[in-house]
């Protein structure tokens, strides 16, 4: 029997920041981000991801995350699965609760040819369950994959989608206006949010989307009713404000801004990761009362 076709991500994704306090997961502070992320028109979360310091969390800390998600959220959890070799990133991936869906991302470090990351990326398919979303990222990972091998991989049933972060705009508008068949590209560049989404991508996963999901989700609004001019204008309103959010080294400012408005007990990050300098800060508290309530 075939199958059924697996949906495709579309409209606004969050991929979840990971609260701790003094070392360990803060299972409060969580369970408040997800009563958060109910109030906020998300069509997706996304766990252990880079926004979420994945590569930090131990096995078991990740399934305790996917088990309180669960519980709480009646959102699609996906899970972020990165890594550097592929034989030790199928044993964490087995070993974890099946999600919705997972995030996947060529090896670090190795900077394999764009067959090896094909080979790698076919594995992980064959190991795990459920729908796979791509994400390219060649800024964190070391080497990015061109547009003739998403096309390749897109070919595969379960692979519904990427998070396009390629950093090369002749890129991310040649996959965005001409995508595969049965294939959802959505940007993952803050910044750029309202470029994608005029080139046609079909949403977003961005950290952003923590605070300005609403503002997010009115944009793509505007822009499918061709209200252009609105969907501009909206933009220019938080432009600042998403660039802002990567001033840091990425999750630090959207954790500060997220203590500060009290949905999180603590700012803390697990080293490599460090807290934003004070005068980002300072920045990220000047625009506090700018974002949606």
């Amino acid at each position: 029997m075939t199958p059924p076709p697996h949906s495709l991500p579309q409209g606004i994704w969050l991929p979840l920041i990971t609260p701790f306090r003094n070392g360990a997961l803060d299972e409060p502070s969580f369970i408040r981000l997800l009563e958060h992320c109910a109030t906020q028109p998300l069509s997706g979360l996304i766990l252990g991801a880079t926004s979420g310091e994945g590569p930090a969390l131990s096995t078991k800390e990740l399934t305790r995350l996917i088990d309180i998600a669960r519980r709480e959220t009646d959102l699609p959890v996906w899970v972020g699965l990165s890594g550097m070799a592929t034989a030790p990133l199928i044993d964490h991936a087995r070993a974890l609760p099946q999600p919705d869906g997972w995030l996947v991302t060529p090896p670090s470090y190795f900077r394999p040819s764009q067959e090896g990351i094909a080979a790698h990326i076919r594995a992980l398919l064959g190991a795990v369950e459920g729908p796979v979303m791509l994400y390219n990222i060649p800024y964190r990972t070391g080497i990015g994959m061109t547009n003739a091998l998403l096309r390749d991989l897109a070919r595969e049933p379960r692979i519904v989608g990427l998070k396009d972060c390629s950093g090369d705009a002749d890129q991310s508008r040649d996959l965005m206006l001409d995508p595969p068949d049965d294939f959802s590209v959505m940007t993952g560049e803050d910044g750029l949010f309202l470029t994608a989404i005029l080139h046609g991508a079909r949403g977003a996963v961005l950290v952003s989307a923590h605070l300005l999901a609403p503002v997010h989700a009115r944009i793509m609004a505007h822009v499918a009713q061709g209200d252009f001019a609105q969907a501009h204008s909206l933009w220019r309103e938080v432009d600042d404000i998403a660039r802002l959010i990567f001033a840091a080294p990425s999750p630090a400012p959207i954790k500060h801004l997220l203590w500060r408005r009290g949905i999180i007990d603590s700012p803390e990050l697990r080293l490599p990761m460090t807290a934003a300098p004070a005068e980002i800060c300072a920045q990220l508290d000047a625009v506090l009362d700018r974002l949606p309530s």
